[in-house]
């Protein structure tokens, strides 16, 4: 035990320039004495820790003292550098620490027993939502995306980045949203249109995982599932083993806790006619309902919509699809907020409000567009006031198509 509690005073005190006996004290829950001999041991031992008493003193270790390697055995040295390695293709700080470990712990030609790939199989834009997400965050500006939560409720955000997650597969983004004036946490691959803006902010304190402690966890309830010989390999990959038996028709009975809400059923959807709700008596009856919902759909005749959407990507044909007014930067989430030619057609590049068979304000400036604008995105719908409005605007209103091309 009193080796351990060295250890973790060691690593306390390589993280921080100076601390108090009575702070470690408290940690450890040992006496203040205890600490004092604690320090004593350790520099007898050889570390360069030190105290100094007075105001402004405290108990520290000299700022040029590193580990030695032969603190981690050679099974934990080769663990990190594989991990490094693995991650290096994502980040280049994972591969300048990566190289410098290698020189550090002497790493041979040992074959590879690991390899991590935070990476879709489909590829895609996650990659450079990270790199904005990260860089907002060391340089501690405010974030600006469009977002569409788990509801498929669509909005603009504007928040104060604090941490890049990576949970259950999948990135996220914790961050203080300003609109919502709360910790909120935000999936990457919901997130569009992400950029940094002009200014600072100051770091708040709470960690992510001092707010997940705190955060109310979503109440869950057994559930009975029956799942046929066909699904077993998705079976296996969502449930834990304890919670799957085996029956001698080679069917999967599963007991497990889920949150019996939307997303319960989603999940269970995703299963086709594989699975079978036993209890509870609501889920099933939600899953019944969705199943008819969807049986409806399908037999429904939707050719008057698939000849508007072939309409639309003719017209598209050969350009990127603009979520954002090329113009104002209004959202355009369907084909009414589009403007339209003289003819009629849509046009794909700006909304209704700025387009009507040619521009609304055909003589206005992109400064004059961006004045206009700030009354109706400020105070925290999404910015927090116009000041903020206006900065982000000035940003990327020059990248839009109708002011970057003069059109």
């Amino acid at each position: 035990m009193r080796l351990e509690r060295m250890l973790g005073i060691l690593m306390t005190l390589l993280n921080v320039d100076r601390t108090t006996a009575q702070d470690l004290a408290d940690k450890y829950e040992v006496s203040v004495r205890t600490i004092y001999r604690d320090v004593e041991s350790l520099s007898a031992a050889g570390f360069p820790v030190f105290m100094q008493p007075g105001k402004g003193g405290g108990i520290g270790i000299l700022p040029s003292y590193t580990l030695p390697r032969s603190l981690l055995t050679q099974k934990e040295q080769g663990f990190l550098l594989q991990l490094l390695r693995d991650f290096s293709g994502q980040s280049d700080e994972a591969a300048q620490i990566e190289a410098k470990l290698s020189a550090l712990f002497q790493k041979g030609d040992a074959p590879e027993w690991l390899h991590v790939d935070i990476r879709s199989w489909q590829g895609g834009e996650e990659d450079t939502r990270f790199d904005t997400c990260k860089r907002a965050i060391q340089s501690g500006q405010l974030l600006h995306f469009a977002y569409r939560d788990g509801r498929n409720a669509y909005s603009v955000r504007v928040v104060e980045p604090m941490t890049l997650v990576f949970r259950s597969g999948n990135w996220y983004l914790f961050a203080f949203c300003l609109q919502r004036g709360e910790y909120r946490l935000f999936r990457l691959s919901r997130m569009n249109h992400e950029c940094a803006l002009p200014g600072s902010f100051s770091r708040r304190d709470m960690r992510f995982q001092d707010w997940v402690a705190q955060t109310p966890k979503t109440p869950v309830q057994p559930i009975e599932l029956l799942f046929s010989p066909a699904a077993e390999s998705r079976v296996l990959d969502v449930f834990a083993a304890s919670e799957i038996r085996s029956l001698a028709s080679g069917d999967l009975f599963v007991r497990c806790h889920w949150p019996c809400d939307a997303w319960a059923v989603q999940a269970l959807l995703s299963f086709g006619d594989s699975v079978t709700v036993f209890s509870p008596a609501h889920l099933r009856h939600a899953l019944a309902e969705s199943g008819e919902r969807l049986h409806a759909k399908h037999i429904q005749d939707h050719t008057a919509i698939w000849k508007e959407t072939m309409l639309m990507e003719s017209q598209e044909a050969g350009t990127k699809e603009m979520t954002f007014c090329q113009s104002c930067s209004m959202p355009m989430m369907s084909p009414a907020d589009h403007g339209r030619e003289k003819d009629g057609s849509i046009q794909p590049d700006y909304c209704q409000y700025c387009y009507d068979g040619g521009f609304t304000n055909e003589n206005i400036t992109v400064d004059e567009m961006i004045e206009f604008c700030v009354p109706h995105v400020s105070n925290g719908n999404p910015y927090p006031n116009a000041e903020t409005a206006r900065a982000a605007m000035k940003e990327y209103f020059p990248q839009l198509k109708r002011w970057k091309e003069g059109v």
